[in-house]
C-alpha cells in the first residue's frame, strides 16, 4: 500500500456529516475529543481521557468481575439498559468534558455552540446522548 494523505479523525466524520458549524465529539475507547467547527473549518480542538475503557472499569468494579467480562456485558444490548444507573456518572463525566470546552471556545471566539454530534464506538452506548444534552 502507498499513502496518499492522512485525516484528522474530526475531519474525516465531518467529510460524511457536513456539518458547517457545531461540534463533534469522538467519544472512543479511551478518550472524548471535541471538535468545533465553523465554516466547516476545524476551530478548537481538545481531547480528555475518559471513554469507553472507563465504563468497562466500572462495571468491572460495581459487579466484581474482570474487565474482560465487564467489557463484554458492556456491548451486550440485552444488558445495557440494566448498565446504564452504573455507567451513568461515567456518562456525567464526558458531558462535563463537552461542556467545559465548549465554555472555554465560547470565552475565546464570543460564538456559542448550537450543534452538537456524537461519534465514535461509545457513543452507542444508549442513553449516552441524553445524559450530553442535560
Amino acid at each position: 500500500f502507498h499513502c496518499t494523505g492522512l485525516v484528522d479523525e474530526p475531519t474525516a466524520a465531518n467529510a460524511l456529516l457536513g456539518l458547517r458549524d457545531g461540534a463533534i465529539v469522538d467519544v472512543g475507547g479511551g478518550t472524548t475529543g471535541i471538535a468545533i467547527l465553523r465554516d466547516g473549518e476545524v476551530a478548537y480542538t481538545a481531547d480528555e481521557a475518559t471513554g469507553g475503557t472507563h465504563f468497562s472499569l466500572v462495571i468491572a468494579g460495581a459487579h466484581d468481575i474482570p474487565f474482560e467480562a465487564a467489557e463484554t456485558m458492556k456491548l451486550d444490548p440485552a444488558q445495557q439498559p440494566r448498565l446504564f444507573p452504573v455507567v451513568r456518572p461515567v456518562m456525567e463525566k464526558v458531558a462535563s468534558i463537552v461542556s467545559r470546552h465548549v465554555e472555554i471556545y465560547k470565552s475565546q471566539n464570543g460564538t456559542s455552540v448550537d450543534q452538537l454530534v456524537l461519534v465514535g464506538g461509545t457513543a452507542k452506548f444508549p442513553g449516552i446522548a441524553s445524559v450530553v444534552e442535560e
